[in-house]
């Protein structure tokens, strides 16, 4: 279980926003390492077990249609001697 990625995959329309408005995906916690890709792009990475953690997208969700966020978590391998 320890070397393999654990995919979390959604589909989400555009929110409404202000002008200055902000759109942010929020993570309540990954097991340790996670990336996060909105709509097939790598916005940034997280390291921490179980640690709410969030991205701005603001600029990179779809002005019509639905977008798609996925993310990965990889738990720490332990090295073997």
């Amino acid at each position: 279980m320890n070397r393999r990625e654990w995919w979390y995959v959604r589909s989400f329309a555009t929110p409404h926003l202000s002008e200055h408005g902000q759109a942010r995906l929020v993570f309540d916690g990954a097991d340790y390492f996670a990336s996060v890709w909105p709509n097939g792009r790598k916005l940034g990475e997280h390291e921490g077990a179980y640690t709410d953690f969030h991205f701005d997208v603001s600029n990179l969700l779809r002005k019509d249609g639905d977008n798609r966020s996925s993310g990965c978590s990889r738990t720490p391998t332990p090295t073997t001697p």
